[in-house]
């Protein structure tokens, strides 16, 4: 395994610093939430990734922090690098081209919307749940429970 995964305990910066220019065919950003942090991570790490390799971001969906899914948004949806963009929970994945045709990029389009939908849906349905009267809620268990 060891010759696979290289732990590297460091800062971002000063681990890119010392960086080898071995190539990198797995990017997994998980650091500071904060956007600054997470797009810099990013501009460090993007160049060393191989194309065709995966970038995955931790927490890019309803996270406290917004860093992880501003980045994402901006610099893998709305990228000309990257196809196959996935949300696992809240772990963001996508692979790297180095230029994606104009149906990757209506694809990446389309699944950024449907993200906003899901996420609008999502707001609204757990959201929604501090605001009902609790017979409500006693009442959507019941439906919930009833086998059909």
């Amino acid at each position: 395994m060891q010759d696979i995964v290289i732990p590297i305990v460091k800062t971002s910066e000063e681990a890119e610093k010392e960086w080898n220019d071995l190539p990198v065919e797995f990017l997994w950003i998980d650091g500071n939430h904060s956007h600054n942090m997470v797009k810099l991570d990013f501009d460090l790490w993007f160049p060393h990734l191989i194309e065709g390799g995966i970038i995955a971001f931790h927490d890019t969906f309803f996270h406290p922090m917004e860093g992880p899914r501003k980045v994402v948004i901006e610099n893998i949806y709305k990228s000309r690098n990257f196809i196959n963009i996935g949300l696992v929970g809240s772990i963001t994945f996508a692979k790297k081209v180095s230029n994606n045709s104009l149906k990757d990029r209506l694809r990446n389009y389309c699944a950024l919307l449907l993200r906003y939908i899901y996420e609008l849906s999502f707001k609204f349905t757990h959201g929604l749940k501090r605001y009902l009267p609790k017979s409500m809620k006693r009442l959507g268990r019941k439906i919930l429970r009833k086998k059909f």
